[in-house]
């Protein structure tokens, strides 16, 4: 793949920009091949601009709604689970 054959070259973490909205299957490859920051802002700004809609003047409900969508993205979607213990050799 192009990218493992950039990240063996640069021997740098990748970034994929404008994440949302690809597909798992390629965020896991991309990930396989050198891929170690994804950005998907997108689809977070609108998780939080719906919540901001549902109820204006509660910014904790927006607040909580969004980190409640990163713990899914992170964990369900990604499958990437106790990442601080990975690192920390835990």
């Amino acid at each position: 793949s192009h990218l493992k054959k950039l990240h063996d070259a640069t021997k740098i973490p990748l970034v994929l920009h404008s994440g949302s909205g690809i597909s798992k299957e390629d965020v896991l490859e991309a990930i396989k091949n050198g891929i170690t920051k994804i950005n998907v802002s997108t689809e977070l700004r609108q998780v939080y601009e719906k919540s901001l809609k549902e109820k204006p003047d509660d910014i904790q409900y927006a607040q909580n709604t969004l980190a409640k969508r990163i713990e899914e993205i992170i964990c369900d979607y990604y499958g990437i689970k106790n990442s601080i213990e990975k690192l920390a050799g835990i």
